[in-house]
């Protein structure tokens, strides 16, 4: 039950004070638990579903083990199931390939017991874990920071003071939590259901097709889970609506459609899939992650790794608002332009997908699912080459279109104000380059006599220090001194 907003329940069960209310208990509400956690925060998390739940995400990027190494929970992968994925069928336009990655860094996993333990190892570094359970109700309460309502199913209403709101609550949301979003592309409807049967394909595939895209995935323990990617304004009706926009486009699918001739062990089941971005995503006193603050398009499979990665950074920025509340203006900048990039950059990647689809006729006509959805396609610009001219004896000068400022950076418990490099190359300013202080390595520049004796000014091993010279220098930020050109 949620109660409308200024109602407040009588109070059935506790008064709690917490320094965040986590709301929404996936990937990303409970890595930002755990990690708000570790940073000695009190921390309550509110999720309205009993675990285990159905949940679409099933394919893992490789980045996400790392992600789950640094707050000591990479054993959940192994616990969960986790199958590796060696290869991936693929046919996409007029390009048929096999992608296939020989170390298996990417893995498919029951999402069910993978959100289950990850819960659980949030309640094991002691955040209080409210489940099922509603937020009826959120105020702001002055300096105090939130008044909250919270309708559990087994102790009745809580009465509880956060400082901060944590929302996690996933594409869409739900009731009082929901995010004021804003799409990034036409709306998208993910129809799937599962299905069993030793015929079924034993890696993962994904096709286009006229009017949408169909993917596969055999997840362990459970069966194979074949989606087909949509238009909403093709999904009308009730159930059998579903039925026939599922089955025509899972038809037109080679790759997938061989699993429509196993067991059907579900109906047809549908969810939003489109992209969107929340309109505020951080202020002083609450932020939002996960797809609560960005959602990609599915086409990218990454979308657990980025919600983990707004947590993880999230919680950095979080644990700095509480204690400098000083720094809220960096550490919120920060915040911000992590999720404006990370949207930049998928939003160009997705729609280039799209739109190898849409100029290719000849395999796909082009139809308004594709053109729509590659309108912001641009042509990929190749990283500078080097100047060929450029020698080890080469005098180095930081560039005139290179300036120095002051940005924010994500530090091991708070965001710091450091200085940065600024190129029209770069798409953010930054401050670290293989994990060294770049703008410290510039401020070398004028006693070095050449590209060599800079290098081997700089207190790190010869091979890093070359490295991040010739990064330097493909990006434009170093340049040949003038009157050495031709050196």
């Amino acid at each position: 039950m949620l109660t409308e907003p200024g109602i407040r329940p009588r109070s059935r069960g506790a008064d709690v004070a917490v320094d965040v209310c986590v709301i929404g208990g996936g990937p990303a509400g409970a890595v930002h638990a755990i990690r708000l956690a570790q940073l000695g925060r009190r921390v309550c998390l509110v999720e309205r579903r009993p675990f285990p739940r159905l949940q679409l995400g099933e394919s893992l990027s490789p980045g996400v083990r790392p992600l789950l190494v640094s707050i000591g929970a990479a054993w959940i992968l192994d616990a969960a199931g986790a199958a590796p994925v060696q290869s991936v069928m693929r046919h996409w336009g007029a390009s048929d390939t096999t992608r296939a990655d020989p170390r298996a860094e990417g893995c498919v996993i029951d999402r069910g017991r993978f959100d289950a333990l990850l819960l659980a190892q949030a309640r094991a570094h002691g955040v209080q874990v409210l489940q099922p359970a509603s937020l009826c109700h959120h105020e702001r309460n002055g300096s105090a920071g939130w008044s909250l309502t919270v309708e559990t199913a087994q102790d009745g209403i809580w009465q509880m003071t956060a400082r901060l709101l944590a929302f996690a609550t996933g594409r869409t949301g739900g009731g009082a939590s929901r995010t004021p979003a804003s799409a990034t592309l036409p709306r998208t409807m993910a129809l799937h259901a599962y299905w069993s049967g030793s015929s079924l394909p034993r890696e993962p595939r994904i096709e286009s097709v006229q009017d949408g895209w169909c993917w596969g995935v055999p997840i362990p323990g459970v069966g194979y889970n074949a989606l087909v990617f949509v238009d909403a304004a093709v999904v009308r009706g009730g159930r059998g609506a579903l039925d026939t926009v599922y089955s025509e486009l899972l038809a037109q699918s080679p790759l997938v459609r061989p699993c429509s001739r196993s067991a059907r062990l579900s109906p047809t089941l549908a969810c939003d899939a489109t992209p969107s971005r929340a309109i505020t995503c951080i202020a002083p006193d609450m932020i939002r992650i996960g797809d609560a603050a960005l959602a990609l398009d599915p086409l990218s499979s990454s979308g657990v790794q980025k919600a983990i990665q707004s947590a993880l950074s999230g919680a950095i920025v979080v644990n700095t608002l509480l204690e400098h509340p000083d720094r809220a203006d960096v550490a919120m900048a920060a915040f911000r332009r992590q999720i404006d990039d990370t949207a930049s950059r998928h939003g160009r990647w997705s729609s280039g997908h799209y739109a190898a689809v849409a100029s290719d006729a000849a395999a796909t006509p082009a139809r308004p699912f594709w053109t729509e959805r590659s309108r912001d396609a641009v042509a990929e610009v190749p990283p500078p080459a080097p100047d060929p001219t450029l020698t080890p004896a080469t005098p180095l000068v930081l560039s005139p279109l290179a300036t120095i400022c002051e940005t924010g950076c994500y530090g091991a418990e708070f965001v710091m104000e450091r200085r940065a490099v600024q190129h029209p190359s770069l798409e953010a300013p930054v401050a670290f380059v293989s994990g060294h202080d770049v703008v410290a390595l510039l401020d070398t520049l004028s006693a070095a006599p050449s590209a060599q004796a800079l290098v081997e000014r700089w207190p790190l091993p010869m091979r890093e220090g070359r490295a991040v010279a010739r990064w330097l220098v493909q990006h434009g930020i170093l340049v040949a001194q003038p009157s050495a050109r031709g050196i």
